[in-house]
């Protein structure tokens, strides 16, 4: 019947209410498992009205809190209550370490400490890796980041401060062309008060990381008159700083990438071929936020990232970069983007782009 059975047909993949789901048979009593989703806002709706025995929460960090709620609330009925999470450490202002979450570690230890039982892992715990991996994991990140916190010794920590530190062997003062293989170009246009940015990062051969050689850098709200840049001006910026590369690095690119602007990206297209670049544009690739910046602080600890002297706004925009502590309360490690404040992330998220055309080479690295 097309039915998935396992362990010598004491389960089975079956369907609970429209939902996917397990059926284990034992001794005595035929248990059904529920797998459900609640990261999205409002996923409650979808087994609102059930009954359900026990529940285990993966990742309660990033789940609906409406949701968790409800899923506790469906257990009313049972005879053993029993609720088991697991959880990443985040942010110590994060809604599941709040004293009036009904569901969170510290109320639970707090007013049922006899009935809760907490343990606190670090990546020595994990006994999926051998102590080799975990060596070679640890020697992966700077010790001093709030991700080796986080990640390493399963510690809470709040996103405050300067994100990343650029050490004086992350600034080249020169550089060989034929220490590298592939390279990339990368646009990063700008809107109302952010930078429109481009910038040439090439991949050493070896594949132990990658620099950012040459930047093109223009805000307008620090312009006026005729200095002020269209869509327009800006494709053609575009297309003279590719070509400006290609000469530079003596061969094609690898990819030409562009963030996802359909005005600039219409200009460009429009004017290419009168600027004789041939090129498709191609969109970039956008991992996780979380993801992002965790890698830059760990290439930059490891010198795997670095930039040309000549790429002064990329330098700075690496030292100036802050957390958004308004973005904390949700666990969320993100950017702050304010020039007013001197913070912009242009180049930053054109480096992240660049390295994610790599990812596979540069993962593949070992020191």
């Amino acid at each position: 019947m097309g039915l998935k059975y396992f362990f010598n047909g004491r389960c089975k993949e079956t369907r609970y209410e429209g939902h996917a789901a397990l059926e284990i048979y034992l001794p005595d009593r035929t248990v059904t498992v529920l797998v459900l989703g609640l990261k999205n806002k409002g996923s409650y709706k979808g087994f609102r009205g059930m009954s359900l025995g026990m529940i285990a929460l993966t990742e309660l960090d990033l789940l609906d809190p409406e949701s968790v709620i409800e899923t506790i609330n469906r257990t009313l009925a049972a005879k053993h209550r029993r609720f088991f999470y697991d959880f990443n450490p985040t942010s110590k202002y994060h809604m599941i370490y709040k004293d009036d979450t009904m569901y969170g570690p510290d109320r639970l230890l707090k007013h049922l400490g006899d009935k809760v039982n907490y343990l606190h892992c670090t990546i020595d715990d994990n006994p999926a890796l051998t102590p080799e991996q975990i060596a070679n994991v640890i020697r992966d990140y700077d010790p001093k980041s709030i991700q080796y916190k986080r990640f390493i010794l399963g510690l809470r920590v709040s996103a405050e401060g300067l994100i990343y530190t650029v050490r004086d062997y992350n600034v080249i003062e020169e550089y060989k062309l034929s220490d590298y293989g592939r390279y990339v170009i990368v646009a990063d246009p700008g809107v109302n008060t952010s930078a429109t940015s481009f910038l040439l990062c090439a991949l050493k051969k070896d594949h132990s990381g990658m620099d950012v050689l040459k930047e093109y850098w223009h805000r307008n709200v620090e312009h006026s008159g005729l200095a002020i840049k269209m869509p327009a001006d800006y494709a053609i910026d575009y297309l003279n700083f590719i070509n400006e590369c290609i000469e530079l690095m003596g061969h094609a690119p690898y990819r030409v990438l562009s963030d996802l602007d359909v005005t600039f990206i219409r200009e460009v297209e429009r004017k290419k071929h009168e600027y004789n670049v041939g090129y498709p544009i191609m969109n970039v690739t956008k991992d996780k936020i979380d993801d992002r910046i965790k890698t830059g602080i760990n290439y930059l600890y490891l010198g795997r990232l670095r930039f040309y002297k000549e790429c002064k706004h990329t330098i700075e925009s690496f030292e100036q970069a802050q957390y958004d502590d308004k973005k904390q309360a949700q666990g969320v490690y993100e950017r702050l983007d304010s020039p007013t404040q001197g913070t912009m992330i242009d180049c930053i998220d054109g480096t992240e782009y660049a390295m994610s055309e790599f990812e596979m080479e540069l993962d593949r690295w070992r020191h």
